[in-house]
């Protein structure tokens, strides 16, 4: 299935938007490890632990491989591109856009234009009483 760059950017932090999936990508991130030692710090069972590993897989966030009788996690840091360019770019849009509000701020206040005011009218007896 191919994917936009949007939808893997959505697809990437819908997975890491769960605690779990986002203490495995932690641990993983300091290299490799067996499916066993990832699934150690949860009180989960097997099926459970298998059900974030494959959204995280279906992310492109980690790859399982098997040695021997072993299976193991790895990170897939280059999933990661996608959503660290679109977390820069809005970092820099952010940036720029509080830097012409300070701009702006920081501008000295110009008073409102008054009109002139017009002499006071002066009030008329027209001996019409």
């Amino acid at each position: 299935m191919v994917y936009s760059m949007r939808q893997r950017i959505e697809q990437t932090f819908a997975a890491l938007g769960d605690a779990t999936r986002l203490e495995m990508v932690r641990q993983l991130a300091t290299g490799p490890t067996t499916i066993k030692e990832l699934r150690r710090p949860f009180r989960m069972s097997a099926p459970a632990i298998t059900k974030h590993l494959r959204v995280l897989e279906g992310a492109g966030l980690i790859e399982r491989y098997s040695q021997g009788r072993s299976h193991y996690c790895r990170l897939n840091t280059t999933s990661l591109g996608g959503a660290a360019e679109w977390l820069k770019q809005q970092r820099d849009t952010w940036n720029s856009l509080f830097d012409s509000l300070e701009k702006f701020l920081s501008e000295p206040e110009v008073a409102p234009h008054k009109p002139e005011t017009a002499a006071p009218r002066k009030e008329f007896d027209f001996g019409c009483d």
